[in-house]
Protein backbone atom coordinates (compact mmCIF):
# COMPACT_ATOMS: atom_id res chain seq x y z
CA UNK A 1 0.00 0.00 0.00
CA UNK A 2 2.60 2.31 1.18
CA UNK A 3 4.37 1.74 -1.90
CA UNK A 4 1.47 2.44 -4.25
CA UNK A 5 1.50 5.55 -2.78
CA UNK A 6 4.86 6.53 -3.34
CA UNK A 7 4.62 5.64 -6.66
CA UNK A 8 1.28 8.25 -7.24
CA UNK A 9 2.92 10.90 -5.41
CA UNK A 10 6.21 10.46 -7.68
CA UNK A 11 3.49 10.96 -10.44
CA UNK A 12 2.21 13.89 -9.19
CA UNK A 13 6.06 15.86 -8.55
CA UNK A 14 6.25 14.88 -12.17
CA UNK A 15 3.30 16.13 -13.57
CA UNK A 16 3.63 19.47 -11.60
CA UNK A 17 7.74 19.90 -12.65
CA UNK A 18 6.19 19.39 -16.05
CA UNK A 19 3.27 22.19 -15.71
CA UNK A 20 6.02 24.68 -14.05
CA UNK A 21 8.16 23.63 -17.50
CA UNK A 22 5.12 24.35 -19.69
CA UNK A 23 4.27 27.63 -17.70
CA UNK A 24 7.94 28.63 -18.02
CA UNK A 25 8.29 28.15 -21.49
CA UNK A 26 4.81 29.86 -21.76
CA UNK A 27 5.70 32.76 -20.54
CA UNK A 28 9.36 33.02 -22.40
CA UNK A 29 6.71 32.99 -25.50
CA UNK A 30 4.62 35.57 -24.39
CA UNK A 31 7.73 37.68 -23.43
CA UNK A 32 9.35 36.89 -26.84
CA UNK A 33 6.19 37.91 -28.36
CA UNK A 34 5.58 41.15 -26.70
CA UNK A 35 9.46 41.81 -27.60
CA UNK A 36 8.80 40.97 -31.01
CA UNK A 37 5.62 43.11 -31.10
CA UNK A 38 7.61 46.11 -30.02
CA UNK A 39 10.42 45.97 -31.90
CA UNK A 40 8.19 46.01 -35.24
CA UNK A 41 6.12 49.16 -33.95
CA UNK A 42 9.79 50.94 -33.15
CA UNK A 43 10.45 49.64 -36.54
CA UNK A 44 6.67 50.92 -38.03
CA UNK A 45 7.15 54.55 -35.80
CA UNK A 46 10.98 54.75 -37.43
CA UNK A 47 9.89 54.06 -40.96
CA UNK A 48 6.74 56.65 -40.72
CA UNK A 49 8.91 58.94 -39.40
CA UNK A 50 11.43 58.39 -42.20
CA UNK A 51 8.43 59.16 -45.07
CA UNK A 52 7.03 61.93 -42.98
CA UNK A 53 10.67 63.67 -43.08
CA UNK A 54 10.65 63.06 -46.64
CA UNK A 55 7.47 64.31 -47.40
CA UNK A 56 8.39 67.52 -45.20
CA UNK A 57 11.46 67.54 -47.08
CA UNK A 58 9.59 67.25 -50.83
CA UNK A 59 6.97 69.73 -49.43
CA UNK A 60 9.68 72.62 -48.34
CA UNK A 61 11.31 71.97 -51.75
CA UNK A 62 8.25 72.16 -53.13
CA UNK A 63 7.44 75.72 -51.49
CA UNK A 64 11.11 77.27 -52.45
CA UNK A 65 10.59 76.05 -56.36
CA UNK A 66 7.14 77.62 -56.21
CA UNK A 67 8.26 80.63 -53.88
CA UNK A 68 11.44 81.32 -56.70
CA UNK A 69 8.90 81.00 -59.73
CA UNK A 70 6.57 83.49 -58.11
CA UNK A 71 9.33 86.13 -57.62
CA UNK A 72 10.73 85.46 -60.82
CA UNK A 73 6.99 85.82 -62.28
CA UNK A 74 6.70 89.04 -60.38
CA UNK A 75 9.83 90.60 -61.68
CA UNK A 76 9.51 89.37 -65.49
CA UNK A 77 6.06 90.91 -65.17
CA UNK A 78 7.77 94.17 -63.81
CA UNK A 79 10.26 93.81 -66.03
CA UNK A 80 7.95 94.12 -68.99
CA UNK A 81 5.58 96.60 -67.30
CA UNK A 82 8.71 98.74 -67.15
CA UNK A 83 9.75 98.21 -70.72
CA UNK A 84 6.26 99.52 -71.70
CA UNK A 85 6.69 102.44 -69.65
CA UNK A 86 10.20 103.36 -71.36
CA UNK A 87 9.09 103.13 -74.77
CA UNK A 88 5.84 105.31 -73.88
CA UNK A 89 7.85 107.67 -71.97
CA UNK A 90 7.49 110.00 -74.59
CA UNK A 91 3.77 109.82 -74.28
CA UNK A 92 4.21 111.41 -71.15
CA UNK A 93 5.92 114.76 -72.53
CA UNK A 94 7.35 114.79 -75.35
CA UNK A 95 10.67 116.31 -76.09
CA UNK A 96 10.20 119.99 -76.44
CA UNK A 97 8.62 122.28 -73.86
CA UNK A 98 5.48 121.79 -74.95
CA UNK A 99 3.02 119.18 -73.55
CA UNK A 100 1.36 116.44 -74.84
CA UNK A 101 -0.89 114.59 -72.78
CA UNK A 102 -0.52 111.14 -72.40
CA UNK A 103 -2.12 108.45 -74.88
CA UNK A 104 -5.06 105.89 -74.10
CA UNK A 105 -1.99 103.41 -74.81
CA UNK A 106 0.82 105.14 -71.77
CA UNK A 107 -2.24 105.51 -69.47
CA UNK A 108 -2.92 101.85 -69.73
CA UNK A 109 0.17 100.91 -69.03
CA UNK A 110 0.83 102.98 -65.86
CA UNK A 111 -2.89 102.08 -64.60
CA UNK A 112 -1.56 98.62 -65.03
CA UNK A 113 1.68 99.30 -62.64
CA UNK A 114 -0.32 100.97 -60.32
CA UNK A 115 -2.46 97.83 -60.25
CA UNK A 116 1.03 95.25 -59.95
CA UNK A 117 2.65 97.32 -57.27
CA UNK A 118 -0.76 97.28 -55.35
CA UNK A 119 -1.61 93.73 -55.82
CA UNK A 120 2.14 93.07 -54.82
CA UNK A 121 2.34 95.23 -51.33
CA UNK A 122 -1.10 93.49 -50.60
CA UNK A 123 -0.16 89.86 -51.00
CA UNK A 124 0.27 87.90 -47.95
CA UNK A 125 2.92 86.31 -48.72
CA UNK A 126 5.49 89.18 -49.78
CA UNK A 127 3.70 90.33 -45.90
CA UNK A 128 4.44 87.80 -44.02
CA UNK A 129 2.07 86.24 -41.38
CA UNK A 130 -0.83 88.88 -41.47
CA UNK A 131 -3.74 89.70 -39.04
CA UNK A 132 -6.71 91.54 -40.31
CA UNK A 133 -8.46 93.40 -37.55
CA UNK A 134 -12.00 93.81 -36.98
CA UNK A 135 -12.13 97.47 -37.88
CA UNK A 136 -10.87 96.72 -41.32
CA UNK A 137 -13.44 94.17 -42.06
CA UNK A 138 -16.58 95.90 -40.56
CA UNK A 139 -19.08 93.41 -43.02
CA UNK A 140 -17.15 90.52 -41.83
CA UNK A 141 -16.10 89.27 -45.07
CA UNK A 142 -13.28 86.81 -44.03
CA UNK A 143 -15.52 85.26 -41.83
CA UNK A 144 -18.03 84.81 -44.93
CA UNK A 145 -15.05 84.02 -47.44
CA UNK A 146 -12.19 82.99 -45.44
CA UNK A 147 -8.71 84.05 -44.69
CA UNK A 148 -7.74 82.77 -48.25
CA UNK A 149 -9.05 86.48 -49.47
CA UNK A 150 -7.43 88.25 -47.40
CA UNK A 151 -5.27 89.93 -50.43
CA UNK A 152 -8.83 90.90 -51.97
CA UNK A 153 -9.61 92.48 -48.67
CA UNK A 154 -6.48 94.71 -48.40
CA UNK A 155 -6.52 95.58 -52.33
CA UNK A 156 -9.65 96.99 -51.56
CA UNK A 157 -8.63 99.18 -48.89
CA UNK A 158 -5.78 99.89 -50.47
CA UNK A 159 -7.52 101.36 -53.51
CA UNK A 160 -9.61 103.47 -51.03
CA UNK A 161 -6.71 105.24 -49.55
CA UNK A 162 -5.69 105.75 -53.10
CA UNK A 163 -8.70 106.89 -54.27
CA UNK A 164 -9.63 109.38 -51.19
CA UNK A 165 -6.05 110.81 -51.49
CA UNK A 166 -6.08 111.55 -55.28
CA UNK A 167 -9.36 110.71 -56.56
CA UNK A 168 -11.68 112.62 -54.38
CA UNK A 169 -12.93 115.09 -56.77
CA UNK A 170 -13.06 114.38 -61.04
CA UNK A 171 -10.98 116.03 -63.34
CA UNK A 172 -7.47 116.41 -61.37
CA UNK A 173 -9.18 118.27 -59.11
CA UNK A 174 -9.00 115.83 -55.95
CA UNK A 175 -4.63 115.24 -56.42
CA UNK A 176 -4.21 117.44 -53.75
CA UNK A 177 -6.40 115.90 -51.38
CA UNK A 178 -10.01 116.46 -50.70
CA UNK A 179 -9.98 119.68 -48.65
CA UNK A 180 -7.84 122.85 -48.91
CA UNK A 181 -6.08 120.93 -52.05
CA UNK A 182 -8.97 120.97 -54.21
CA UNK A 183 -9.77 124.42 -53.40
CA UNK A 184 -5.78 125.40 -54.32
CA UNK A 185 -6.39 123.90 -57.18
CA UNK A 186 -9.68 125.36 -58.07
CA UNK A 187 -7.69 128.74 -57.42
CA UNK A 188 -4.83 127.87 -59.83
CA UNK A 189 -7.48 127.19 -62.60
CA UNK A 190 -9.15 130.61 -61.59
CA UNK A 191 -6.22 132.25 -62.25
CA UNK A 192 -5.27 130.82 -65.67
CA UNK A 193 -8.86 132.00 -66.71
CA UNK A 194 -8.37 135.39 -65.40
CA UNK A 195 -5.02 135.87 -67.61
CA UNK A 196 -7.56 135.72 -70.67
CA UNK A 197 -10.36 137.91 -69.62
CA UNK A 198 -12.38 135.20 -67.80
CA UNK A 199 -14.39 135.75 -64.61
CA UNK A 200 -12.68 134.02 -61.59
CA UNK A 201 -14.37 131.03 -59.90
CA UNK A 202 -15.51 130.54 -56.21
CA UNK A 203 -14.79 127.84 -54.55
CA UNK A 204 -18.72 127.19 -53.71
CA UNK A 205 -19.50 126.89 -57.41
CA UNK A 206 -17.25 123.95 -58.11
CA UNK A 207 -19.89 121.39 -59.18
CA UNK A 208 -21.00 124.23 -61.64
CA UNK A 209 -17.50 124.09 -63.20
CA UNK A 210 -17.53 120.92 -63.32
CA UNK A 211 -20.55 120.27 -65.81
CA UNK A 212 -19.25 123.33 -67.66
CA UNK A 213 -16.61 121.08 -68.44
CA UNK A 214 -18.64 118.36 -69.92
CA UNK A 215 -20.01 120.48 -72.44
CA UNK A 216 -17.42 123.84 -73.03
CA UNK A 217 -14.01 122.54 -74.97
CA UNK A 218 -12.77 126.35 -74.19
CA UNK A 219 -13.26 125.38 -70.38
CA UNK A 220 -11.31 122.39 -70.84
CA UNK A 221 -8.84 123.94 -72.87
CA UNK A 222 -8.03 126.45 -69.97
CA UNK A 223 -7.84 123.25 -67.27
CA UNK A 224 -5.90 121.02 -69.28
CA UNK A 225 -3.10 124.15 -69.59
CA UNK A 226 -3.53 124.63 -65.73
CA UNK A 227 -2.90 121.06 -64.72
CA UNK A 228 0.01 121.06 -67.58
CA UNK A 229 1.70 123.88 -65.77
CA UNK A 230 0.94 121.86 -62.44
CA UNK A 231 2.32 118.31 -63.45
CA UNK A 232 5.34 119.87 -65.11
CA UNK A 233 6.02 121.85 -61.62
CA UNK A 234 5.69 118.45 -59.14
CA UNK A 235 7.16 116.28 -61.88
CA UNK A 236 8.92 117.69 -64.45
CA UNK A 237 10.47 115.35 -67.29
CA UNK A 238 13.90 114.53 -66.71
CA UNK A 239 13.74 114.89 -62.46
CA UNK A 240 15.83 111.97 -60.66
CA UNK A 241 14.17 109.70 -58.58
CA UNK A 242 13.95 111.46 -54.90
CA UNK A 243 14.94 114.82 -56.62
CA UNK A 244 12.79 117.41 -54.60
CA UNK A 245 11.16 119.65 -57.65
CA UNK A 246 11.25 123.46 -56.77
CA UNK A 247 7.73 126.00 -56.83
CA UNK A 248 4.61 127.13 -54.46
CA UNK A 249 2.79 123.69 -55.48
CA UNK A 250 5.45 121.09 -54.79
CA UNK A 251 4.93 121.22 -50.68
CA UNK A 252 1.15 120.86 -50.58
CA UNK A 253 1.15 117.79 -53.50
CA UNK A 254 4.19 116.54 -51.61
CA UNK A 255 2.17 116.59 -48.43
CA UNK A 256 -0.60 114.82 -49.87
CA UNK A 257 1.23 112.22 -51.04
CA UNK A 258 3.10 112.03 -47.70
CA UNK A 259 -0.61 111.71 -45.98
CA UNK A 260 -1.30 108.89 -48.35
CA UNK A 261 1.49 106.85 -48.33
CA UNK A 262 1.70 106.97 -44.01
CA UNK A 263 -2.02 105.95 -44.09
CA UNK A 264 -1.21 102.85 -46.56
CA UNK A 265 1.95 102.31 -44.55
CA UNK A 266 -0.48 102.08 -40.99
CA UNK A 267 -3.01 99.60 -42.67
CA UNK A 268 -0.13 97.21 -43.59
CA UNK A 269 1.90 98.03 -40.14
CA UNK A 270 -1.56 97.11 -38.12
CA UNK A 271 -1.92 93.78 -40.57
CA UNK A 272 1.46 92.46 -40.54
CA UNK A 273 2.46 90.64 -37.23
CA UNK A 274 6.36 91.64 -37.72
CA UNK A 275 7.57 95.29 -38.86
CA UNK A 276 7.07 95.64 -42.76
CA UNK A 277 9.50 94.97 -44.66
CA UNK A 278 11.66 97.75 -46.39
CA UNK A 279 10.72 96.43 -49.80
CA UNK A 280 6.97 97.04 -49.57
CA UNK A 281 7.61 100.35 -48.17
CA UNK A 282 9.55 101.19 -50.69
CA UNK A 283 6.58 99.98 -53.29
CA UNK A 284 4.48 102.38 -51.32
CA UNK A 285 6.53 105.32 -51.58
CA UNK A 286 6.34 104.33 -56.14
CA UNK A 287 2.39 103.92 -55.50
CA UNK A 288 2.16 107.17 -54.46
CA UNK A 289 4.15 109.13 -56.32
CA UNK A 290 2.48 107.46 -59.92
CA UNK A 291 -1.19 107.61 -58.53
CA UNK A 292 -0.82 111.54 -57.79
CA UNK A 293 0.83 112.22 -61.35
CA UNK A 294 -1.67 109.49 -62.71
CA UNK A 295 -4.56 112.23 -61.16
CA UNK A 296 -2.71 115.13 -62.26
CA UNK A 297 -2.80 113.68 -65.68
CA UNK A 298 -6.46 113.43 -65.45
CA UNK A 299 -6.51 117.09 -65.09
CA UNK A 300 -4.29 117.66 -67.99
CA UNK A 301 -6.30 115.99 -70.37
CA UNK A 302 -9.09 118.01 -72.95
CA UNK A 303 -10.92 114.75 -72.48
CA UNK A 304 -12.52 113.16 -69.18
CA UNK A 305 -10.66 110.78 -67.76
CA UNK A 306 -12.54 109.13 -64.75
CA UNK A 307 -12.67 106.60 -62.52
CA UNK A 308 -15.69 104.34 -62.06
CA UNK A 309 -16.22 103.06 -58.64
CA UNK A 310 -19.54 101.17 -57.70
CA UNK A 311 -20.13 100.87 -54.15
CA UNK A 312 -20.46 97.90 -52.09
CA UNK A 313 -25.10 96.42 -53.04
CA UNK A 314 -24.74 98.47 -56.22
CA UNK A 315 -25.10 96.24 -59.01
CA UNK A 316 -22.80 95.96 -62.08
CA UNK A 317 -22.70 93.58 -65.17
CA UNK A 318 -19.85 91.20 -65.73
CA UNK A 319 -18.51 92.12 -69.32
CA UNK A 320 -16.48 94.61 -71.19
CA UNK A 321 -16.48 97.39 -68.05
CA UNK A 322 -15.72 95.25 -65.34
CA UNK A 323 -14.99 91.59 -64.14
CA UNK A 324 -14.93 89.09 -61.65
CA UNK A 325 -11.28 89.43 -59.79
CA UNK A 326 -11.05 86.17 -59.45
CA UNK A 327 -13.42 84.24 -62.21
CA UNK A 328 -12.77 87.10 -65.28
CA UNK A 329 -15.32 87.56 -67.86
CA UNK A 330 -16.79 83.56 -66.97
CA UNK A 331 -19.96 85.35 -65.89
CA UNK A 332 -20.31 87.81 -69.00
CA UNK A 333 -23.33 89.18 -68.91
CA UNK A 334 -24.57 87.94 -65.70
CA UNK A 335 -25.79 90.81 -63.13
CA UNK A 336 -23.26 90.77 -59.87
CA UNK A 337 -23.92 92.27 -57.03
CA UNK A 338 -20.99 93.92 -55.47
CA UNK A 339 -18.93 93.17 -52.48
CA UNK A 340 -15.72 94.62 -52.80
CA UNK A 341 -14.00 97.46 -55.35
CA UNK A 342 -10.85 95.53 -56.29
CA UNK A 343 -9.83 98.35 -59.04
CA UNK A 344 -11.54 100.65 -60.44
CA UNK A 345 -12.49 101.19 -63.87
CA UNK A 346 -10.58 103.79 -66.24
CA UNK A 347 -12.36 105.27 -68.83
CA UNK A 348 -12.39 108.31 -71.05
CA UNK A 349 -15.28 110.69 -72.37
CA UNK A 350 -14.63 112.17 -75.66
CA UNK A 351 -11.25 114.23 -76.22
CA UNK A 352 -12.26 117.74 -75.24
CA UNK A 353 -12.43 119.18 -78.48
CA UNK A 354 -15.09 118.52 -80.86
CA UNK A 355 -16.42 115.42 -79.04
CA UNK A 356 -17.84 115.65 -75.31
CA UNK A 357 -19.70 112.26 -75.49
CA UNK A 358 -18.38 109.08 -76.35
CA UNK A 359 -16.99 106.56 -73.90
CA UNK A 360 -14.28 104.75 -74.02
CA UNK A 361 -12.54 102.22 -71.43
CA UNK A 362 -9.12 102.37 -71.08
CA UNK A 363 -8.52 99.49 -68.63
CA UNK A 364 -11.38 97.36 -66.78
CA UNK A 365 -12.22 97.47 -63.70
CA UNK A 366 -12.48 94.38 -61.02
CA UNK A 367 -14.81 93.50 -58.26
CA UNK A 368 -15.45 90.74 -55.99
CA UNK A 369 -19.21 89.86 -56.28
CA UNK A 370 -21.22 88.38 -53.44
CA UNK A 371 -20.97 84.56 -53.75
CA UNK A 372 -24.46 82.99 -53.06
Amino acid sequence: MQSQLNYYDGIRKQLEADAATLAKKHQETLQLADKKREEELKAKDARFLEELQRTRTQYDQKLQKERQDHELALKHHAGNLQEKIDRLESDLVDNSDDFRPATDDSLKTSYGKLKLMVETVTEPFNLGAVTVPQGFDAHNFLAREGKGQTRVLLRSIVWNKILEGFFSSPLGFGSFGPAHGKKLLLDTYSAWRKLFGEDPIPASSFYLVLERFRTDKEANKWRSATFQSVLMAVAPKGQKKNQAANGHLVKPFAENRQKVHDEILGVLAQVCNDPVQSEIAEKIVEIVQLAGELALEFGSQRAELALDTPAKGETITIGPEFIDCEDGESERGRAKEVELLVLPKLFRIGDGRNDLTTRKIIVQGEIYPVRS
